[in-house]
């Protein structure tokens, strides 16, 4: 039986989410950052961020609703800054009560180039998204809507994934768990993006996006980042990245 060969693909985006802390309050905040493609730096400032997420708001096994903003600061201290509404790129609402046997979730995505319209000071709509996952796996189905057309995709868990990166961190081995790659409904096997999972408490993990994803078009680059977001939280909440990649396949 022949062997089939995968082959490593450049990334075009690397976001990196961390995990912040609000010391001394029962509140927790997380933002996005930019590591330049190939490379290890950060950059000073977040792409995107959250405020604090209470504690009290998280449902059984599901994190709580949250926006997502542009630019900011990663919270230090127990009051959030007033962010502009100019600045509000997306929504994601978990909707039921459980997220250990399934998981629902919409995502609203805000357009940042166009501004508010005449009578509001609040960003256009650009996409709408909906994430969904059956049973107790590890894969998502991921709607994306723009305009008058849908677009379906799926994360799902994946042992060796990161073996389809080309990367210079070989810092981290290329087999664990919690790993996922997103893929169209009908092309399977092209790759778009990989989420690389950690595991400790202030890194979540690694978004790679590998396709050549143009943002403000068709809405699928917003959506694959904010549906990657919405799933990789609500793992870390309810256990599964810890131990997702138990029992998966070595294909990618």
């Amino acid at each position: 039986m022949s062997s089939k060969t995968y082959v490593s693909h450049p990334v075009t985006r690397s976001l990196l989410i961390l995990i912040q802390v609000a010391l001394g309050t029962n509140a927790f905040s997380f933002c996005l950052q930019v590591h330049p493609s190939g490379g290890l730096a950060q950059s000073p400032s977040p792409v995107y961020h959250t405020l604090r997420i209470p504690w009290y708001r998280q449902g059984l096994y599901l994190p709580a609703s949250f926006d997502l903003y542009a630019g900011g600061n990663v919270v230090r201290s127990r009051k959030d800054p007033s962010p502009d509404p100019q600045d509000h790129r997306a929504h994601i609402h978990y909707r039921g009560f459980e997220g250990l046997l399934s998981l629902r979730a919409t995502i609203d995505l805000f357009r940042g180039d166009q501004g508010g319209t005449a009578d509001s000071s609040s960003p256009e709509e650009h996409a709408s998204v909906n994430v969904a996952r059956k049973g107790i796996g590890r894969k998502y189905r991921v709607e994306i809507s723009h305009a008058d057309s849908v677009k379906t995709f799926y994360w799902k868990g994946s042992k060796t994934a990161l073996s389809l990166l080309e990367t210079e961190d070989d810092t981290l081995p290329n087999s664990g768990n919690g790993n996922l790659k997103f893929f169209a409904a009908d092309a399977p096997e092209d790759i778009l993006a990989v989420w690389q999972n950690r595991t400790d408490r202030q890194i979540l993990g690694s978004l790679n996006v590998i396709a050549n994803l143009d943002a403000g078009s068709d809405g699928v680059l917003e959506g694959l980042m904010a549906s990657c977001l919405a799933v990789v939280v609500a793992e870390r909440v309810s256990g599964r990245g810890w131990i997702g990649g138990l029992g998966k396949s070595k294909g990618p």
